[in-house]
């Protein structure tokens, strides 16, 4: 794999990735994903639940991955995603 293989990879969405042991590389589709994190000790806090319990989130998680949640369009322009 040379420089010119990482840099045409990145211009087409993909990247390359180390294995674990650092020997070989695969070739991986980069795909965006939103992630709504919530401070651990925040979790519990009177305006979380509400939150969780407004877009029906499960309770007690610190971190949602976009196939989790689904925020209504006219609610993103109050928090930011």
């Amino acid at each position: 794999m040379s420089a010119r293989d990482v840099v045409e990879a990145a211009k087409n969405g993909y990247a390359y990735r180390p294995d674990d042991t650092g020997t070989t590389w695969t070739l991986i589709k980069k795909t965006p994903q939103s992630v709504l994190r919530i401070a651990p000790e925040a979790v519990h806090a009177p305006d979380v639940q509400e939150f969780v319990r407004v877009f029906r989130l499960r309770p007690g998680l610190s971190q949602l991955t976009g196939c989790e949640f689904q925020i209504p369009q006219n609610a993103r322009r109050l928090i930011n995603v």
